[in-house]
């Protein structure tokens, strides 16, 4: 699902918690500035307090693939023909790391998944 729209931006951003609610707060006020998804998305981006990964991901429609278990993923490392690799935030400890996570397609492939 696209987001639209800033209120539905923001609305993404508290869900997720890809903001500290100060930030949160901060953007609300900000929105009627930026009536533009974008042009938000990429104020947020200007001040760092998200990544161009997740910029995309979100105006994309693809804010799902944001969260990863207690994981936030921030950009993409890397990829492979295995995979792909993240560095990524544990949004409860607050501790940066890099996630690898093997393709779904690859997981039924015994031999690839003991060599991931």
């Amino acid at each position: 699902m696209l987001i639209e729209s800033s209120a539905s931006l923001i609305e993404t951003l508290r869900r997720l918690q890809l903001l500290e609610p100060v930030q949160l707060g901060e953007v609300a006020r900000l929105a009627p500035a930026f009536p533009d998804t974008r042009a938000l998305a990429k104020e947020l981006l200007q001040r760092g307090w998200l990544t161009p990964y997740q910029v995309n991901q979100l105006l994309q429609g693809r804010r799902h693939d944001l969260v990863l278990g207690p994981y936030l993923l921030l950009e993409r490392l890397g990829e492979g023909g295995a995979g792909q690799v993240f560095k990524a935030r544990h949004m409860r400890l607050q501790r940066l790391s890099a996630l690898k996570l093997i393709r779904k397609e690859l997981l039924a492939e015994a031999v690839v998944v003991a060599r991931f």
